[in-house]
């Protein structure tokens, strides 16, 4: 453990020791304006036979031909075309700019014109065919999502159709329900009233015997009422 300690120890200070002794690097934020510098490619340029680049970015960017397109290689990677103009960044030990800026020129020879128009051509279907398969595939999961928006939306439309339908059922039930403890109690009062009515009747009545029977009781005992 103490063996890495030192070693990366002895490392930082070699690497702090040489950014603060190169003038370059110590001077990297007081750089200013951009480097010129160009590129020729041309259909001769392979990858094994590359084009270097002129000025200052020499040895830093590359070009070369390759199925149909001029490419460039290095500090910057792409593929370009001719007259395009491209702003990159350099190690700050090159120069005292602060970026450069490249100027690319492609040169197709006559021999490999048809060659190279041939597969250009090749080049610009293969990626009409790439932009419209990326299309298609957007267009279709744009379509699949709409459908699971309209199915979620549709669901939720059910859902909330059987849930009102349920509350309203319920809400029935319960008023139903109601209504027919209602009436069970009406009728059940109204019979009450009706035994007591039919009682009290009843009562008038044995007591109208009552009276009956004590009078003949009392008129055989005293005929003399019978007079009266």
């Amino acid at each position: 453990m103490l063996k890495k300690l030192f070693s990366f120890t002895v490392a930082t200070g070699l690497i702090f020791g040489l950014f603060s002794s190169s003038p370059s690097i110590a001077s990297a934020g007081e750089k200013k304006g951009t480097g010129k510098c160009s590129i020729t490619i041309t259909t001769d340029n392979t990858y094994n036979n590359k084009a270097q680049a002129t000025g200052l970015c020499k040895g830093y960017i590359y070009g070369y031909y390759v199925s149909g397109q001029f490419v460039v290689d290095g500090s910057y990677t792409g593929e370009v075309v001719n007259g395009q103009k491209i702003t990159f960044f350099l190690p700050p030990f090159v120069s005292d700019y602060e970026n450069y800026e490249l100027t690319v020129k492609t040169v197709v020879k006559k021999s490999q014109w048809n060659q190279h128009q041939n597969q250009h051509n090749q080049n610009r279907k293969w990626k009409n065919r790439q932009s419209q398969a990326k299309h298609q595939s957007q267009h279709n999961q744009n379509r699949k999502w709409k459908n699971h928006q309209s199915q979620h939306k549709s669901q939720i439309k059910q859902q909330v159709k059987i849930k009102l339908k349920s509350q309203i059922k319920q809400q029935s039930k319960v008023k139903l329900k109601s209504q027919i403890k209602q009436q069970s109690k009406i009728k059940h009062k109204s019979q009450i009233e009706q035994q007591i009515k039919i009682k009290q009747q009843v009562k008038v009545k044995r007591q109208g015997k009552i009276k009956q029977v004590q009078h003949q009781k009392m008129t055989v005992m005293n005929p003399k009422l019978l007079l009266t």
